[in-house]
């Protein structure tokens, strides 16, 4: 029979207890407010149109790609795992292609988006790294920017390929980037050569680096392993492969880069001429070197596989207690603390003040 084995193997080490209650707290605020353009420079319908394009899909719609999954309708039922608010699932349900979903995510909410739109749907609370889910049981099984937070990849991945019906199918549309965004030495100096050249040195704000690892300490498990989900997919799914796309070098890497300044991208928000120019060069470069021999990591994989009934042994690199450590338990410098607290007291303050002209609005009107 297929196995795999596990880097982490014990969810009550207090270093992974750590990094679960920071994604956990992570996800209640993602849950109720939904990713969207404005302010996601990675939503913005240029960019939309330009990852569509990539699998033959013309619209600027965030969600218009899970249309290639039309030849596969109706799917009686479907296991959406780290579903979040929900809108990828929805989406699905509401055109026809998903009759019915399973929903697993680490945050314990229920998914209103789902439950208000159909009774039959069921969610569950469930940590993907600890999961043991049922044989036989899906048409589809959904992972949509939740494999690059696991770090049990190769146990989660045997159990969604067990999990599917004979028939079934794995659709996957997933960051799989450097680690971390500790984007390579390469990519950063070509990326920076073409813009300052592009936009000279006007717009300072404007370059790719590296995410400081200290505030990435906030986010344990944001990119753990992701420039390992490629190959463990193609290790379980290598003979199942129905579709498959992996592109984007460097627009991810820009665009999260661009985010890390907040003045600058408030600047970017309320000047669309300048958007507008960034993102046509993001997006033309892009472009250019997914088509050249410059061999840079790619960041974005678009997925769909069918159930793998060969053989297969798969050993996950097992954590020490140092390494776990290190990855997941490492604390924030004082001086990120201080500065996290100052920037919370003002943020607080300026929604208070905020809701109250609002609500003084809405009463007077």
């Amino acid at each position: 029979m297929p196995s795999s084995s596990l880097c982490i193997e014990d969810p009550n080490n207090k270093f992974y207890k750590y990094a679960i209650r920071h994604e956990i707290n992570l996800g209640k605020i993602g849950a109720t407010a939904p990713e969207k353009w404005p302010p996601s420079l990675n939503l913005h319908p240029k960019v939309n149109k330009y990852k569509n394009s990539k699998l033959g899909i013309n619209s600027i719609s965030e969600t218009a790609w899970l249309n290639i999954l039309r030849d596969f309708k109706p799917l009686k039922i479907g296991l959406s795992l780290g579903t979040g608010t929900g809108r990828h699932s929805e989406y699905l349900q509401k055109t026809g292609i998903v009759l019915k979903w399973v929903s697993i995510d680490l945050v314990k909410t229920k998914n209103e988006l789902l439950i208000k739109q159909k009774r039959d749907n069921k969610y569950f609370p469930g940590d993907l790294n600890f999961i043991d889910l049922p044989e036989n049981s899906y048409d589809i099984i959904l992972c949509i920017g939740v494999l690059h937070h696991i770090i049990n990849l190769e146990q989660l991945i045997y159990n969604i390929n067990k999990s599917l019906k004979e028939s079934g199918v794995f659709v996957v549309n997933e960051y799989i980037g450097e680690d971390k965004w500790q984007w390579e030495e390469k990519k950063m100096v070509l990326v920076n050569e073409k813009l300052k050249y592009k936009f000279k040195d006007e717009y300072p704000a404007l370059s790719v680096k590296k995410r400081s690892l200290a505030v990435m300490n906030d986010r344990p498990l944001e990119s753990i392993r992701s420039s390992i989900i490629p190959s463990i997919i193609h290790e379980i799914f290598r003979d199942s492969v129905i579709s498959e796309e992996i592109f984007n070098p460097v627009l991810y890497p820009i665009l999260n880069s661009i985010g890390y300044s907040y003045a600058f991208k408030k600047q970017l928000l309320s000047n669309h001429i300048l958007l507008n120019s960034i993102l046509d060069f993001a997006i033309q470069l892009d472009s250019q070197i997914d088509k050249s021999d410059y061999d840079l990591m790619p960041t974005e994989l678009v997925g769909i596989y069918k159930k793998n009934h060969k053989e297969y042994i798969l050993t996950a690199p097992k954590w020490t207690e140092n390494e776990i450590k290190a990855k997941l338990g490492s604390r924030r410098p004082f001086y990120i603390k201080i500065k996290r607290k100052i920037l919370g007291i003002k943020y607080f303050r300026y929604l208070f003040l905020h809701t109250k002209k609002l609500l003084h609005f809405k009463i007077n009107s």
